[in-house]
């Protein structure tokens, strides 16, 4: 099985279009996370990007791409920006996991967005968890009536809506967004979300910051980032940054004002663009991985990912195995998971920084 390792700057077009040949015709790898000018993107950004070319015989049958990080360690394309992720293989194919990470020079690599039905045997994973979504290939019509009849959130939202027309002013939805204010509005209110629940901003990394713009900058009508905005009164009150392939919309980083939280901006803003999707050939909206509510109520469908790592060194694949048994036990007990929230608190900005620089 010969295996190419190349900095992402190094693929020749032909090897790029033939990623972009092979992601389009394999359904499991709809999601714009796989398409290679995401790795593109962010490889315009950060230097550590490579991409393992995998043959059998003369012909490609897979491409690997991560990020080489400190101690022979990689992450997936991204790190935690990336929401799905995998080796992009032809069905079929049968990849020598240990070959490859020693082709790439790695003892390991960790991963928590893992599609389940390509987990390799080899990986040591912990549970699997929903990855949400909304199929809206029969049109919003019929997702709508289908909602209605299963859940009371749609109607909420109609609702809410004619009473945020009334107590605010005239809402405006446009699909993706020229203002400056947008980019704005997004970059204070996800600092201000992620600095109130204790999580990393990601947004104080210069390089994601330039990521989205790029990817918004040089969309195309099948690939790119999608900049939305809901306006009351002419006023942004949501804005909603989701990345488009093809067919497929994935939800990213959405926001809205708080201070009209009574209204649910943020989720009229889901629902509208739900309504905006079909007539430009948008046929799913992924939510990616969660237990929200929202999630629950506006989906249709779900597939499951999973959280883990493959390590080729035996003693770490103990430690690391250790260490998520402890987690999920710790988890499970009411008094321990109390006890642990002081240092999990602690360790968690430190764990999330590494996942970004």
């Amino acid at each position: 099985m010969p295996i190419d390792v190349l900095k992402a700057s190094q693929l020749s077009d032909a090897q790029w279009n033939g990623w972009g040949a092979l992601q389009a015709s394999v359904p499991a790898y709809c999601s714009p996370y796989f398409d290679p000018r995401f790795t593109r993107a962010v490889a315009a950004e950060r230097d550590d990007v490579e991409v393992a070319v995998i043959s059998e015989g003369s012909e490609t049958i897979g491409y690997f791409p991560f990020q080489r990080g400190p101690g022979r360690n990689g992450k997936p394309v991204g790190g935690r920006l990336s929401d799905f992720h995998g080796v992009i293989s032809r069905p079929g194919a049968r990849i020598d996991l240990d070959a490859m990470l020693r082709s790439c020079g790695l003892s390991g690599i960790a991963f928590d967005h893992l599609i389940t039905q390509h987990q390799p045997a080899a990986c040591s994973s912990w549970p699997t968890a929903p990855s949400r979504w909304i199929d809206l290939s029969g049109g919003f019509a019929a997702y709508r009536a289908d909602r209605h009849a299963k859940t009371d959130e749609t109607r909420k939202l109609e609702r809410k809506t004619r009473k945020l027309e009334r107590e605010v002013g005239p809402v405006e939805f446009e699909w993706h967004s020229e203002d400056e204010r947008a980019w704005e509005v997004l970059h204070r209110w996800k600092s201000e979300q992620y600095k109130a629940t204790g999580f990393t901003d990601v947004f104080s990394y210069p390089w994601t910051l330039r990521l989205l713009r790029r990817l918004a900058n040089e969309r195309t009508p099948e690939f790119g980032g999608v900049l939305s905005t809901l306006r009351a009164n002419g006023e942004i009150v949501a804005v909603h940054y989701g990345l488009q392939c093809r067919h497929v919309l994935h939800s990213w980083f959405p926001a809205y004002d708080r201070v009209l939280g009574k209204y649910s901006p943020g989720l009229i803003q889901i629902y509208r663009l739900c309504m905006a999707m079909p007539e430009r050939g948008v046929t799913r909206f992924d939510f990616g991985k969660g237990d929200e509510e929202y999630k629950v109520n506006l989906s249709t469908h779900a597939d499951y990912v999973s959280e883990g790592f493959v390590d080729r060194r035996p003693l770490a694949r103990l430690a690391r195995k250790a260490w998520s048994e402890t987690r999920t036990w710790v988890k499970s007990s009411r008094w321990l998971r109390s006890a642990a929230e002081i240092p999990l608190r602690i360790l968690r900005p430190l764990r999330e920084r590494r996942a970004f620089e």
